[in-house]
């Protein structure tokens, strides 16, 4: 009981000196949340305030090149999601000129990390107390909140907002993941709570709402086939039929998808009054931006959005970033194959191998135990492979991706995590000798540190990163552009300082 009160405070305090952080990142130490807005900046503000009217459309003035012009009319493709959350504004007079965006990604990082620290003490709270295990608690738990996602995209722009918000909805989702995998069985408000957030997740981005839908997806449906309770095979095939009826109308079947059925009508209704499809979340055949880059369309016309044949540079773009690197005829490393295939490679280059260091060994370890029922740890590893599998659904769609971008990473993150805490909870079901125990908590407190002073590096580059493609802006090398780029980001600090 005192070890967990003793938790308790500790990740209090981190969770509050890390919302604190956060919010010096986000305004660059100046802690103004809100301000008068103009131009991109206000687009979601302009969609709530012609929802209200009954419209699906936005200012063009606002919305600029990044709209979309279809009938007379310009169109945002983001979801309603970040209208929605914008109501408030509406009860004060001009609330519809204020940029929010800060405060917003603020209260998403915030919501994230809340939602991950509970994920962490769950598993931590029912394992054996002991110094060995407390020091991993507090190796991870300085990982989730001072690294990776929550540290690498403090960046207070429109599109980071949209992706934050992803990523808070999709901890959520892992934290009710989790916790079904942790007590063995998923209770109906578990399942309904994880169709809820993926639902909102499908009108915010679309991508992650994929991601959360097929997880949910699998979830039921490995659910619906587990092995038939009954004495012999003559029984379970006679009750076959209405054993799985019985299932497939039950609570933690029936009431999550009829969420996750209303709220994808609700996205079809969207898309259906933006661009007359409601299976189009975005016609880029309409986009305004196609006028600064002509080879897009061409290029979305003869390989699609989405191609397989993208994988091999997605791995190394999100995994590898050798892609930044001059050969010596002076261009970069596969620099035709992006200009064939891909859009953007959007800067800074980084990796999860640096930025989520101990996330990466404890999802490993978590893939090699599911392997075996022996090293499992009595988790149900069909459930915990069904919702990994469909968490993937979105690390396949950005490696396939027409454009890669560094905030498409948090796309991966649900699948991180999760593997992540399924590894830590393996890890404290585990019986260790005192030896071995302390080499997984030295590993871990350096992957840990590594980890945070990476992200925070990251961090620091994703600021003062240029948005679109990177290919013209590294023709003098990489150093040589963030030297440039950081010198005049610290000259404008240093003025401001002054």
């Amino acid at each position: 009981m005192r070890t967990a009160l003793k938790e308790r405070c500790v990740s209090a305090g981190l969770l509050a000196l890390a919302v604190l952080s956060y919010a010096f990142w986000l305004t660059d130490g100046r802690f103004n949340f809100w301000h008068p807005g103009a131009g991109l900046e206000l687009t979601f503000n302009s969609m709530l305030d012609h929802l209200l009217r009954g419209e699906f459309d936005v200012d063009p003035l606002i919305a600029g090149k990044e709209g979309f012009y279809r009938d007379g009319r310009v169109f945002a493709y983001w979801g309603i999601f970040f209208a929605v959350i914008r109501w408030p504004l509406t009860l004060f007079t001009g609330g519809l000129d204020i940029d929010v965006t800060r405060l917003s990604c603020l209260v998403a990082v915030s919501i994230a990390a809340y939602a991950k620290l509970q994920t962490l003490h769950l598993i931590s709270v029912s394992s054996p107390a002991t110094a060995g295990r407390y020091i991993l608690y507090l190796a991870v738990a300085l990982s989730i909140l001072f690294a990776g996602a929550q540290i690498a995209f403090l960046r207070p722009v429109l599109y980071q907002e949209v992706c934050l918000w992803a990523g808070a909805l999709a901890a959520i989702f892992v934290y009710f993941a989790v916790r079904g995998i942790r007590y063995g069985r998923f209770a109906v408000s578990s399942m309904c709570a994880m169709a809820f957030v993926a639902g909102l997740a499908l009108n915010a981005r679309v991508s992650m709402g994929v991601g959360l839908y097929a997880a949910i997806s699998l979830l039921m449906l490995a659910m619906l086939l587990r092995p038939l309770q009954g004495s012999g095979e003559d029984s379970a095939t006679a009750s076959g039929a209405t054993t799985f009826s019985a299932r497939v109308f039950s609570g933690p079947i029936l009431l999550p998808s009829l969420l996750l059925l209303g709220f994808a009508a609700l996205a079809g209704l969207v898309n259906y009054q933006r661009w007359g499809d409601p299976l189009v979340f975005a016609d880029y055949r309409l986009y305004i931006m196609n006028e600064l880059f002509p080879d897009r369309l061409p290029r979305t016309q003869a390989y699609g959005f989405f191609n397989l044949s993208r994988v091999p540079f997605g791995i190394v773009y999100y995994f590898f970033p050798i892609w930044v690197l001059r050969r010596d005829d002076g261009h970069l490393l596969f620099e035709e194959h992006q200009w064939r295939l891909i859009d953007a490679t959007e800067l800074p280059p980084s990796s999860f191998f640096l930025t989520d260091t101990l996330l990466m060994l404890l999802l490993s370890y978590a893939g090699w135990s599911l392997l075996n029922a022996r090293r499992c740890g009595g988790i149900n590893r069909l459930h915990a492979l069904a919702i990994g599998t469909g968490l993937a659904a979105s690390c396949w769609l950005m490696l396939s991706a027409i454009s890669m971008n560094f905030r498409y990473r948090i796309e991966f993150y649900p699948l991180i995590e999760f593997g992540a805490f399924l590894g830590f909870l393996l890890l404290c079901r585990l019986p260790r000798a005192d030896s071995s125990l302390r080499r997984v908590c030295t590993l871990a407190g350096v992957s840990s540190a590594l980890g945070i002073v990476a992200s925070h590096l990251v961090m620091i580059l994703y600021k003062v990163s240029d948005f679109g493609p990177a290919i013209d802006m590294l023709r003098y090398g990489v150093f040589a552009h963030y030297l440039d780029r950081l010198k005049s980001f610290f000259t404008f600090s240093a003025s401001w300082i002054q």
